[in-house]
């Protein structure tokens, strides 16, 4: 029993460690998309 408890505990530290990781990359990953489509493509405005 002990041992299912283990690797449930650590089955689930690697899912909240690989969200948390995944999450901070999204983040990063959506900022850096942003910032180039606002230095490369002109404002929608102007194309209206």
């Amino acid at each position: 029993m002990e041992d299912k408890i283990f690797w449930i505990s650590l089955l689930v530290g690697v899912i909240g460690t690989i969200s948390i990781l995944s999450r901070i990359s999204g983040f990063a990953i959506a900022k850096g998309v942003s910032s180039r489509r606002t230095s490369i493509a002109p404002p929608e405005k102007e194309q209206g």
